[in-house]
């Protein structure tokens, strides 16, 4: 089973399960040849970045290893960074339109509004009227029945990671 953590470097722990009556695990570095570095069902690398490790089992009564290994993951997050920010759209008035934005390493994205020039940033959490929001906890967010009073409204997207990093994406109006 992969795993993670927040900080590096940081001791992970790596788990495996499904070993039959009489098997083991072997946890490797490598995927094939070598010397186990650790035995058991669990296993805690201190890791500075993302490792992938190699589990087998092990028949402890006919001495055999199970081919190939698994590969199994300890992974050191970041923050998501975003690919394709969200551009400027013209609407026509009492008309719709659409945000998107691109990210990896996202889990969670949230559009926010701004009705002061980027002053201030607002989370957009219901629908609304005039306008009207929908999509605002997705990658791309629609936008229905806009007012010209809304004319340089701009909108951005907080996108989330794992942990506690997140990253505001450019605005666009």
């Amino acid at each position: 089973i992969n795993s993670g953590s927040c900080t590096t470097p940081a001791t992970i722990t790596l788990n495996a399960a499904g070993a039959g009556a009489g098997e083991s695990y072997h946890w490797y570095t490598t995927a094939t040849g070598g010397a186990p570095v650790a035995t058991g069902s669990s296993y805690a690398p201190t890791v500075g970045a993302t490792t992938t490790f190699y589990v087998s089992t092990y028949n402890t009564t006919t001495l055999c290893e199970s081919y190939p290994r698994t590969p199994v993951v300890a992974e050191i997050y970041s923050a998501p960074v975003v690919t394709s920010p969200p551009t400027d759209e013209t609407v026509a008035e009492n008309s719709g339109t659409s945000f998107s934005v691109s990210a990896t390493g996202a889990t969670g994205f949230q559009w926010q509004v701004s009705t002061d020039n980027g002053s201030t940033w607002t989370d957009i959490t219901v629908a609304g009227s005039a306008p009207t929001y929908n999509g605002w906890n997705t990658a791309s967010l629609s936008i229905f029945s806009i007012p010209v009073s809304c004319n340089n409204y701009q909108y951005r997207c907080e996108v989330s990671g794992n942990c506690s990093y997140a990253t505001n994406s450019d605005s666009a109006t």
